[in-house]
């Protein structure tokens, strides 16, 4: 009888270590196909970032030639050959980045082509040293630059559409490793944990047969039960932490991260209070976005005041480690933890925590699993922070004119539609305004192109400041410009129209050098007032007012007549 007991003893936990040896090759292997699939999520999020870098270098030395011959300011000079001379090794790490994927680096050699002949174009005219000369606006902006640039773009749509999609694929490899993964590190815990209630089963069993210390048999027991708690405590946290990344995948703004990260982390670490702070875009300080568990921490935090920050790495105080200065310069009255949050090589904000009152006597303060758990929080959080990051300076690429700072027309198809609807429901007009230069290409053509894009410029920056917030404002196309003004009567609007027409005309444009003769503008305005008008016709009433404008001799605003009849399309 003891021989078969014993016998059905060993052969339970011979069954049970075969299964934690099987659950283990399992959550490795699954650990390593995640640790892939988050190498390649990154690998195409670093060529998106690199090609946006790349496009924003070149329209920088674009501005630094065209300042250049402006202002003839070797500020601007210096900022074209800084520019032009970092493109080669931005187009060669972009090629390193994509050499996995035959068609992209087609895309590159074709790039790398284009973009050279812009710089050495770019080169000549400065070199030719003619500012606002008919030369210099034929070497600035000819047909061969333009599809030079157009080319490029082009070219880098391509390859980011590209990488769009490989992200997605890759995106959707990762989410399904991570639901693997999770899952068999669940099955592995249960499997521990039922391997180890079977342990202390048979010793009870056996312990009923056997006369043992009972100073022994109690500390067995609390040794197991410890066990048992520890791993449920990192199956919990595993958990949490899985869905904390779900949510924060999916914010929107940042605001919204800071508000799901604060409810999220309390849970998480019951004993402690904390912020999270985020680098402003002046890279100089700080800001909290958010706090919990009743702290008291300060809205702005200097890089220099963090020991975390300043080394690059975890910070603890305790007794005897320098204390953080962000902590109001004194030590606080519990173990603190300073962790910088770091994605893709750059720091962009930190995560502090700070025991409560009564913490320290707790078991898990501050023991090895809270660092681990608040190290893998902190990870959690720098991805979802630098991917929105980079989801919206992508956005705004997409929806801005680069030279003068306006909307596109692309977005005008967007908006306008829903301007009008928001206009009818609220029973209020809204004036589809477009504006034109007066005699831009003769403007062009006696003072250069670059003399253009710098009136251009000044133009939108003085209607930007005579608009309200609510009014938009687009890019058509060359010297034309779109606003869209609601919220106003129709005197209120034509008064605000010809204002801003009055206002351009009495502009004193000059740059270091020399000032420009000055501009007048001719305005076409379409007000819609009932649900017969959609965009398209509105635009082009209000392109038949411009014109009527011209003819009558420019500098002028012309309402379009019986707008109401157009039957929306």
């Amino acid at each position: 009888m003891a021989v078969r007991k014993w016998v059905s003893s060993l052969g339970l936990l011979v069954a049970g270590l075969v299964g934690v040896l099987v659950n283990s090759i399992v959550v490795y292997q699954n650990l390593q196909s995640l640790t892939q699939a988050t190498s390649w999520v990154h690998h195409t999020l670093a060529s998106e970032r690199l090609m946006a870098d790349l496009l924003k270098t070149l329209l920088r030395a674009e501005s630094g030639q065209r300042g250049y011959l402006i202002t003839s300011s070797q500020r601007y000079l210096a900022e074209f050959y800084e520019a032009g001379g970092s493109i080669p090794q931005k187009l060669d790490a972009l090629q390193r980045e994509v050499d996995d994927n035959p068609l992209q680096i087609a895309r590159v050699v074709e790039l790398r082509q284009a973009v050279t002949e812009r710089l050495n174009e770019m080169s000549a005219t400065i070199l030719a040293g003619v500012v606002f000369s008919g030369e210099a606006s034929t070497s600035v902006d000819q047909g061969r630059s333009i599809i030079n640039m157009d080319v490029s773009r082009s070219i880098l749509r391509d390859m980011s559409a590209e990488e769009a999609r490989l992200l997605a694929e890759r995106q959707a490899i990762y989410d399904s490793q991570w639901r693997s993964s999770v899952l068999s590190m669940l099955a592995f815990a249960l499997t521990c944990s039922m391997l180890v209630l079977a342990l202390f089963f048979l010793m009870r069993r056996e312990n009923r047969h056997r006369i043992k210390s009972p100073t022994l048999h109690a500390s067995q027991v609390v040794e197991i039960e410890k066990t048992v708690r520890a791993l449920q405590i990192e199956r919990n946290y595993v958990g949490r932490i899985g869905e904390i990344n779900s949510f924060l995948q999916s914010c929107k703004s940042l605001q919204e991260i800071g508000s799901l990260a604060s409810t999220f982390l309390e849970r998480l670490f019951p004993n402690y209070s904390g912020a999270l702070y985020l680098y402003a875009a002046s890279r100089n300080q700080l800001v909290r976005h958010a706090q919990w568990g009743g702290s008291d921490s300060p809205e702005v935090v200097l890089p220099e005041h963090c020991w975390g920050l300043r080394r690059g790495q975890v910070h603890r105080f305790s007794a005897g480690a320098p204390v953080c200065a962000h902590h109001h310069g004194e030590a606080p009255e519990h173990d603190s933890l300073c962790l910088p949050l770091i994605a893709y090589g750059e720091t962009i904000g930190l995560l502090s925590f700070v025991a409560q009152k009564g913490a320290a006597e707790d078991e898990e303060a501050f023991d090895a699993s809270m660092s681990q758990f608040s190290e893998m929080a902190a990870r959690q959080l720098s991805l979802a922070v630098a991917n929105l990051q980079l989801r919206d300076s992508l956005k705004e690429q997409a929806i801005r004119d680069p030279l003068t700072g306006a909307f596109n027309r692309r977005y005008l198809e967007i908006v306008g539609e829903k301007e009008i609807a928001q206009s009818l429901r609220l029973n209020q007009p809204l004036a589809v305004v477009m504006l034109d230069v007066d005699h831009f290409k003769k403007f062009n053509d006696v003072h250069g192109h670059a003399a253009g894009d710098f009136v251009l410029v000044t133009v939108c920056d003085y209607i930007r400041r005579h608009i309200r917030e609510s009014d938009w404002m687009f890019r058509y196309g060359g010297e034309e410009f779109v606003l869209l003004i609601g919220e106003a009567g129709l005197h209120e609007i034509e008064a605000r129209v010809d204002a801003l027409r009055a206002g351009v005309a009495e502009l004193t444009i000059a740059n270091a050098n020399a000032v420009l003769p000055s501009v007048t503008v001719s305005i076409g305005v379409a007000v819609i007032e009932s649900n017969r008008m959609n965009l398209q016709a509105a635009l082009r009433h209000a392109d038949r007012a411009l014109y009527a404008s011209k003819a009558a001799g420019r500098n002028r605003v012309t309402f379009a007549e019986s707008v109401a009849e157009e039957v929306s399309a």
